[in-house]
């Protein structure tokens, strides 16, 4: 049924009154927002990564022994840098004090007054190189009675 005349055109004008109405609310804004185009918000679907580490390619070295006295810890250290060997170092050295001595400065080092005397069960030896003054510091510790390198340091001169 179509309406009488008298109330199409109230209705037309409520119709185009409501249309207008929410053409305004949708385009409301400042003059600053005059010159930019309609925005459109999309929210993307949240998306998770999971990586995996690549296996280690290098061995794991077994807990150091050491050796009976001090000195001989710090030498075996020393002589194994020298050769380039890591696995004998870890025979007397935790993996820190390794990879401290190894990154000194290669040159003639020696045995710098000897190693003290390690009377608290603690020690150290001091290795220099007299043409440049380097020098590595070799601190060891009795643990199970022999003697392992807890640590190094290596200074530039």
């Amino acid at each position: 049924m179509v309406p009488p005349a008298r109330f199409a055109r109230p209705l037309l004008a409520m119709a185009l009154s409501a249309a207008l109405a929410g053409g305004l609310v949708a385009c409301s804004g400042s003059s600053d927002d005059a010159g930019s185009a309609a925005t459109t918000s999309t929210t993307a679907p949240a998306t998770t990564t999971s990586t995996t580490a690549p296996a280690a390619t290098s061995t794991t070295l077994p807990a150091p022994v050491g050796r009976p006295e001090a000195k001989d810890a710090a030498l075996t250290l020393y002589d194994a840098w020298t050769k380039n060997d890591r696995v004998g170092a870890a025979t007397v050295a935790d993996p820190p004090a390794i990879d401290a001595v190894f990154a000194a400065t290669p040159g003639p080092y020696e045995l710098y007054r000897g190693c003290d005397t390690g009377e608290f069960d603690t020690g150290g030896c001091l290795f220099r190189d007299r043409s440049t003054n380097n020098t590595i510091q070799i601190d060891v510790e009795r643990r199970n009675g022999n003697w392992v390198v807890s640590g190094a340091f290596f200074s530039p001169g």
